[in-house]
């Protein structure tokens, strides 16, 4: 008798505190449904945007081979509005498109500004490589070297050292030159480099 006392009045007050609360209680429940639609819609939006972004990167060789002014403002936008992976990736693309045609400085350019806005260590190598050639073709030669010290990742070094020995022969400085192929051949990380820099160096003035 005294339990189902205890268990109505346990009933009442439950009653009581839900039909007191029942705003707040279903005010509460809307807003965790809206989030939940809202994460899930976001969710749904963000993967079809990747998918679309990736759709665009594949064809990015077909625009640049199309050499139409119209196609490569697209790029440059693609390139502007996607601060990702394949952002990054069409942008050095579209940088080697600019070598190929011996326009230089729009490289230099792309390769600048993805230099800013990239963090990826890799990518980050990449891009020096790439911009110091740009800038050795350019005769930028300090900018060049600038470029290089920005390179720290031990597996990719040795090419930056073959870059800033090329750079350092074209300045005259022969005797550092000399040094730097040296140290890449020493190293012994990449055969394929050692017999090119082997043959730099053997063509070496005295």
């Amino acid at each position: 008798m005294i339990i189902n006392i205890i268990k109505n009045k346990k009933f009442n007050i439950f009653c009581q505190f839900f039909i007191k609360n029942f705003k707040v209680l279903l005010i509460s429940l809307a807003i965790i449904i809206a989030i939940s639609s809202t994460c899930f819609f976001s969710k749904n939006k963000k993967q079809s945007n990747l998918t679309q972004t990736s759709q665009f990167y594949q064809e990015i060789n077909n625009l640049l081979n199309s050499s139409k002014q119209n196609k490569i403002i697209e790029i440059h936008k693609f390139i502007k509005n996607n601060n990702n992976i394949y952002g990054v990736l069409v942008a050095l693309e579209l940088a080697k498109y600019f070598v190929n045609k011996n326009n230089f400085f729009k490289a230099e350019k792309i390769l600048i500004y993805e230099e800013i806005k990239t963090q990826d260590k890799n990518i980050l190598t990449q891009i020096y490589l790439r911009l110091a050639r740009i800038q050795l073709q350019e005769k930028k030669f300090d900018e060049a070297l600038k470029t290089l010290d920005h390179i720290k990742n031990l597996d990719w070094i040795e090419l930056a050292q073959n870059i800033r020995g090329d750079v350092l022969l074209i300045q005259g400085k022969i005797k550092e030159a000399k040094k730097t192929y040296s140290s890449v051949v020493e190293s012994k990380i990449s055969p394929t480099l050692q017999e090119l820099v082997r043959i730099k160096l053997n063509n070496l003035p005295c």
